[in-house]
Parts: C-alpha cells; structure tokens; sequence
C-alpha cells in the first residue's frame, strides 16, 4: 500500500493555494468550519481509523476541542452538515436533519490502484487540479486526500436552514455545483463521484490518509 499522505503534500500541484503545516491545516480547516455558525448548533468529526466513531462539538465551545482531538489521527472525516444536538457516536447527521452547511464541497478522485475504475479518473494531480480550477469560483481550499482532492468553498458565514424547504434548496445547490464539474470532466472522458448529499463527511484538512 501507498505510504501515508497528508494535505499538504502536493503532487506536482501548482504553488497556489497555499498548504499548510500539518498541525496548522487541520486548525485552519475546522475554525473555517464554525464561521457564523449559531453557538448553540453541533458540528462532528467521524474517525474512521477510531471504530467508525462520531464526535461532536458544540460551536460555542469554538474549533479548539476539535483541534485537540483531531491531532495525530489518522482516517478522520468532518461532516459537511450541521446538527442542532449532539449526533450520536454511532451515526452520521441525517441529509434529513441537516440543521445547515459551512459551503460546498466536491470529492475528484486521481487514477490509484485504490480507486475502482481508475482508467476513468483524471490521470494525474495537475489535472484534477486544474479541472477544479475551470469552476467559475475559485475553492478557499483543496484537501489532497492521499488519492485525489477534496475543494471547498466556504461561505462568508454557515447556512442555517429555517426548515425543509430551505434544506432543500441547499441541497438543489449542492448538487447542481457538483454537476458543473462532473460534466466538465465527462467532456474529456473523467468521471466524478457523487458526493452532493448533505449527510456526507469528508477528510479533514491535514489529517493522514493511512491507504
């Protein structure tokens, strides 16, 4: 297996954006995750490498608590969706009880043995990269997973939904987001995976990917 890689690890990436120190990644990543979120709203981070365990964190506790647990783990995801209680350590957040979202989020995967249909996925860093780069606004980060990149782009603060209808516009924008570049990358024979769905959990900005 491929030896572990971590978020600031870019391979043949141009210099932009710039990529953190470890440690100050992870930091940098999860106090983005708060911004303007309600104090009494949860957001939680999901260790994959700790059991398939959710943690949650009060946001009015600040990214501190999450700082200090992420550190030095491995395997571990944030979910892209708020929760208005604690989720429970053997769940995820429901797309159904989404409380709100910090931005939107894609997932491109890199040609790895790791990857089914690797034949279909951009070949190289550069043109994942750059793939990402083509969507009409640039990301406030690109997560490199160990196999591909993870872009982000962060509201100036969270979207809280007021109820199902706003929740599902939320989820209308998501998806259609992610449908610009899908179909960029189908134009050149790419395939991207469907990640738009509000209970969804990406990796951690900085933390290791242990493939």
């Amino acid at each position: 297996p491929a030896s572990p890689q971590t978020s600031q690890q870019a391979k043949g990436m141009p210099s932009e954006p710039v990529l953190f120190h470890f440690f100050e990644a992870v930091m940098d990543f999860l106090a983005q995750m708060i911004v303007g979120a309600p104090e009494e709203a949860y957001f939680y981070l999901w260790h994959l490498g700790g059991g398939k365990i959710s943690t949650s964190f009060r946001v009015g506790d600040g990214a501190e608590p999450a700082i200090a647990f992420a550190k030095g783990k491995n395997e571990l995801y944030v979910g892209t969706s708020y929760s208005r209680t604690p989720v429970d350590p053997k769940n995820r957040v429901e797309a159904a009880a989404s409380a709100g979202i910090a931005g939107l989020w894609m997932d491109v995967d890199v040609a790895h043995p790791c990857h089914k249909k690797a034949d279909k996925l951009p070949p190289r860093y550069e043109d994942a990269y750059l793939l990402i780069q083509r969507m009409p606004l640039a990301p406030t980060c690109i997560v490199d997973t160990g196999h591909g990149l993870q872009p982000w782009w962060f509201f100036q603060e969270a979207w809280m939904f007021d109820g199902p209808g706003e929740r599902d516009k939320a989820a209308i924008l998501v998806a259609a987001w992610e449908d610009l570049l899908r179909l960029d990358a189908a134009r050149v024979g790419w395939v991207v995976d469907s990640t738009h769905d509000l209970a969804r959990v990406m990796r951690v900005h900085g933390t290791l990917n242990a493939k």
